[in-house]
């Protein structure tokens, strides 16, 4: 929790834009972190930082990289998502949440007919080439990459829930607790990097 969140007396009116502030400066915080890593050579040097901000950002699991292989190996082909949930075999929330990642990426386009079809260009192009061609070459890496990403946001989430449940539902103060997960969360992050770095 911030410093001058300490006392109760002293919490903002609303708990919600409280902990979107605070997870906004702890996602300052790991970016920064994760940049100072990688350029004092800590981190895997041969994933390039557009590579990394993708996967961080848009590619929360294996499916998202899954459907975008599909997509970017037949790139003048629409698919449906009937059409995709078929090759890939996958239920169709996965493939919705998926397809949103990956529009919000600039990687997809949604048609006019409701298909869909790859749309990568030049820098996000590069970007996506280099995940799909770790996720035929090197899984375990990318796999690895995906899963101390989710370990560390999913602290961070848990933190913003237990900010809430301190400021709305509990009459004790729980400040030293709430800040619990989201440091257990970079903590873990670091870690993983910094093994699999050495590994």
């Amino acid at each position: 929790m911030n410093a001058h969140c300490t006392e109760r007396g002293d919490w903002p009116q609303d708990p919600t834009n409280a902990a979107s502030n605070l997870h906004a400066d702890c996602v300052r915080a790991v970016t920064a972190l994760l940049e100072r890593l990688h350029h004092s050579n800590v981190l895997d040097p041969e994933i390039s930082d557009d590579v990394r901000a993708l996967i961080q950002r848009h590619l929360a699991t294996m499916d998202h990289v899954e459907l975008l292989a599909v997509l970017r190996a037949q790139r003048d082909t629409s698919f449906s998502v009937a059409e995709l949930m078929s090759i890939v075999r996958k239920p169709e929330k996965i493939v919705d949440v998926s397809l949103r990642a990956l529009v919000a990426a600039a990687l997809v386009a949604q048609l006019s007919d409701g298909t869909y079809r790859y749309s990568g260009q030049e820098d996000a192009d590069r970007a996506a080439e280099a995940v799909v061609k770790m996720y035929n070459e090197r899984p375990v890496t990318l796999v690895r990459l995906l899963l101390w990403s989710g370990l560390c946001f999913a602290g961070l989430a848990l933190n913003n829930a237990l900010l809430v449940v301190d400021y709305t539902a509990v009459t004790s103060d729980l400040s030293n607790w709430t800040t619990l997960p989201a440091l257990a969360g970079v903590a873990i992050l670091v870690y993983g990097l910094i093994w699999d770095s050495r590994a």
